[in-house]
């Protein structure tokens, strides 16, 4: 795989060895039940990185923070320019790497698999908080990147882009919620194909490899060299699709950050 993933063994070898000076590894997690999960159990080192407090409050649920609040979580975190980062835990972890590609921190990979490999493999845990030292925070080592603005689209462009032959819309929710059987289904964005993001993962919750990603995509007809955007209810795990679309190299994608959750909310769209 590539650099945007590091698998359990790797991760244990550099915990081991003593070179893990800079590394920040973070269990991402979404509101109160976050806490709880990670003070249960979590990686040796690790510290939590709530999504609640690294998203923007809107009606829009998770959307990308400005570079404002950007800015305060990454000294909160104590995440300098020079630190390796490592995500860890469920669907969240992708939206929590896509805010840092956004925003143009050059090293923030997944753990593969997340703490259930790590168990797996018999890899220690800890149910201790390792406290962030904010003594060592030095406030002029994290410099924030122009943010790749290219990376996201608003309602707006959406509307503009439906229908065009050169663009694709992937919905990744489940298909119930794609063909309005759940309760916040209600349909889909018209020409929207749906990839249901659990289809990104093999059986036992890693990311599936470059060739199996290549075989779904063409499954379902989409073209690399075609404008892809992605959406889900939130912008969540619309972040797991466009991890893997830019795995297997699309030329342009975007993640629609309001999701389903905007666009079914407007009046003009409610009949589409």
């Amino acid at each position: 795989m590539s650099n945007l993933f590091v698998k359990p063994d790797a991760l244990f070898k550099i915990l081991t060895e003593q070179r893990s000076i800079g590394l920040k590894l973070f269990y991402v997690g979404m509101g109160r039940s976050a806490e709880h999960s990670f003070y249960t159990r979590s990686l040796p080192s690790a510290n939590l990185l709530n999504l609640h407090e690294f998203t923007e409050s809107s009606p829009n649920l998770f959307t990308t923070p400005s570079p404002t609040l950007f800015n305060m979580m990454m000294k909160k975190l104590n995440i300098l320019d020079e630190s390796d980062v490592v995500l860890y835990n469920g669907i969240s972890t992708a939206k929590a790497w896509f805010i840092m590609k956004y925003y143009g921190h050059p090293s923030t990979r997944i753990l593969c698999g997340g703490i259930k490999e790590w168990n797996q493999k018999g890899y220690p845990t800890t149910s201790h908080k390792t406290p962030i030292d904010y003594t060592s925070i030095a406030h002029d080592t994290f410099t924030a990147k122009e943010p790749n603005e290219d990376m996201l689209i608003d309602y707006h462009e959406v509307l503009q882009k439906i229908g065009r032959n050169e663009v694709q819309i992937v919905d990744v929710r489940t298909e119930d919620q794609y063909c309005s059987k759940e309760h916040n289904g209600r349909g889909h964005i018209p020409g929207a194909v749906n990839i249901p993001y659990s289809q990104f993962y093999d059986k036992n919750g890693f990311m599936k490899n470059r060739e199996e990603i290549n075989e779904l995509i063409t499954l379902v007809g989409l073209d690399k060299s075609k404008e892809t955007i992605a959406y889900c209810h939130g912008g969540v795990t619309a972040c797991i699709g466009y991890s893997a679309f830019d795995e297997v190299g699309f030329d342009k994608l975007r993640m629609y950050d309001g999701s389903w959750a905007e666009y079914s909310s407007k009046e003009e769209t409610r009949e589409l």
